[in-house]
């Protein structure tokens, strides 16, 4: 009988929960609508960028962004939402850049306070 094997790719993949240390989410997320835009402002720096927001929860958001940014940077997400004339501001701080396969990032941020589950249903 022929003795099968596992690739190495797949066992760290498998293992991946446990070497991770970072922490894990502590609300439930949410999908954002396909095409849902924000941009986002950096105090420090004054300088602006739009993001393609992919989820949502009330203690956080993830973005695809065209480079990565470094964890605990402060900046400001403006979302529009429809039939209000005021966009959303909210303060969050970035937690981790990932690397995507078509070479864009994947950003997750944790706000800087909670969003309530009211706040949440208007923004998705």
């Amino acid at each position: 009988m022929a003795e099968s094997t596992v690739p190495v790719e797949a066992e760290l993949t498998l293992f991946r929960p446990k070497l991770n240390k970072v922490p894990r989410r502590r609300a439930e997320r949410y999908r954002c609508a396909l095409a849902s835009a924000g941009k986002l402002f950096f105090p420090r720096t004054d300088e602006s960028m739009t993001a393609w927001l992919n989820n949502l929860s009330t203690t956080g958001i993830g973005m695809n962004l065209p480079r990565a940014l470094d964890a605990g940077l402060a900046l400001v997400i403006q979302v529009r939402v429809e039939g209000k004339t005021e966009a959303i501001r909210l303060t969050a701080r970035v937690v981790h850049s990932t690397c995507e396969v078509d070479g864009s990032w994947r950003v997750g941020c944790a706000f800087d306070e909670p969003i309530s589950e009211a706040m949440l249903e208007e923004l998705l």
